[in-house]
């Protein structure tokens, strides 16, 4: 097959639209998963405790709680009370003997826990590169085929 002019204008013409879309994204700041990145926590170093109203001292606990949008944030030691006074949770996984437990697997011990197909721990933080490459290949698969027909 001989590229005519018309498919060297075309893929040229995407090639240029790509590049501009991917400078426009960049220039407005990127994806909405970099902007979900800052810090939205607490504008007060301190917290009253939501158990004994008492004034502490921010945690990495307490911040991120803030981060889920929880409101009401206890200190350590209402926390680990609350803890405490939690039934023990079982579960499924955890009833398999031969699968690793979800804080063995969190602390990076080797082991993967059968049927799970997804955890937001090892997801890629944006998939632009795959959107690229379908951007990239379908005009060039449809230009492809009109040329050969």
């Amino acid at each position: 097959m001989h590229p005519t002019v018309e498919l060297v204008a075309g893929a040229l013409v995407i090639v240029v639209i790509l590049l501009g879309l991917l400078a426009w994204r960049r220039r407005t700041g990127g994806s909405s998963a970099t902007k979900t990145a800052a810090f939205h926590g607490p504008t007060d170093m301190y917290f009253t405790c939501a158990g004994c109203s008492g004034q502490f001292a921010h945690t990495k606990r307490t911040v991120a709680a803030w981060e889920k949008g929880s409101r009401r944030v206890f200190c350590d030691a209402c926390h680990k009370k609350w803890r405490n006074a939690q039934p023990p949770q079982t579960s499924s996984v955890r009833a398999n003997a031969s699968a690793p437990s979800r804080s063995s697997v969190e602390r990076g011990k080797p082991g993967r826990v059968p049927g799970l197909a997804y955890s937001p721990e090892a997801k890629a933080p944006g998939g632009c590169l795959g959107v690229v490459l379908l951007m990239l290949l379908i005009p060039v698969v449809v230009l492809a085929l009109v040329a050969n027909a």
